[in-house]
């Protein structure tokens, strides 16, 4: 699990394994001074499944996400599949101990 991890225009869906710039397969380390290119996003939280960010969960106050991050990691993923959940942040902090579940939107 990630948090707040970035997603260049370098970057692939099997993060750790075709993205540009990685300095050995698998490792969490890029090469030095290799332009990424833009970010495209940063979900709050990230979730690897057999190599790839299989779960982006997005916390969000006022505004949930916009239609053209929604737009932006769609096209990013292509194929492959990917689970993007918004999680209220009131939903969050409602909660005095270890929730066993929290109440969120699958919106991919």
């Amino acid at each position: 699990m990630f948090k707040e991890m970035r997603f260049f225009e370098s970057s692939r869906p099997y993060y750790f394994e075709e993205s540009d710039g990685l300095m050995e397969v698998g490792k969490v380390v890029f090469e030095p001074n290799f332009d990424r290119g833009r970010i495209l996003f940063a979900p709050d939280i990230c979730i690897f499944h057999q190599g790839v960010a299989a779960i982006l969960i997005e916390v969000v106050h006022k505004n949930g996400v916009s239609d053209q991050k929604l737009s932006v990691i769609k096209d990013f993923y292509k194929d492959t599949p990917f689970e993007l959940y918004e999680i209220g942040a009131e939903e969050i902090l409602r909660h005095t101990d270890v929730p066993k579940k929290l109440a969120c939107r699958l919106l991919s």
